[in-house]
């Protein structure tokens, strides 16, 4: 079978129900399968993750930045991160941290090193302590 066959029978083929629709003709619902990758419910919801456990010493950069007001005026985290709009950033780190630690940035330890790099920019400035 050669490479066009192949890609033109994956083409017609009928397009399957994954795992989030109950498959209506034949009354089965994807809620009853357990293929080990079962999701909680919870954890599709926004801000469902935000009373999961943080490790400590995230917790406490958390604690942190929630009493912490954006500075009015740009600036930067470091040379090649710069921080236009303050607010906006501030807002958007608060949103992850309400999605919690199951979040996309969180998952990836991209929202703790803003939370790392904000409180070593604001030490440095004197700003916040």
């Amino acid at each position: 079978m050669d490479l066009l066959t192949i890609i033109q029978n994956r083409i017609n083929a009928t397009p399957t129900t994954m795992g989030i629709l109950a498959n209506h003709s034949t009354g089965h619902d994807p809620a009853d399968t357990h293929d080990g990758f079962e999701i909680e419910a919870t954890d599709l919801r926004p801000g469902s993750n935000a009373k999961a456990e943080w490790k400590p010493e995230i917790q406490s950069l958390i604690d942190w930045f929630i009493t912490l007001d954006p500075p009015k005026e740009p600036f930067s985290l470091e040379h090649h991160q710069h921080v236009e709009a303050p607010a906006k950033f501030f807002e958007s780190l608060r949103r992850e941290i309400e999605t919690g630690r199951r979040g996309p940035r969180a998952r990836r330890g991209s929202l703790q090193s803003d939370l790392q790099r904000l409180k070593a920019y604001f030490s440095k400035e004197g700003k916040a302590e």
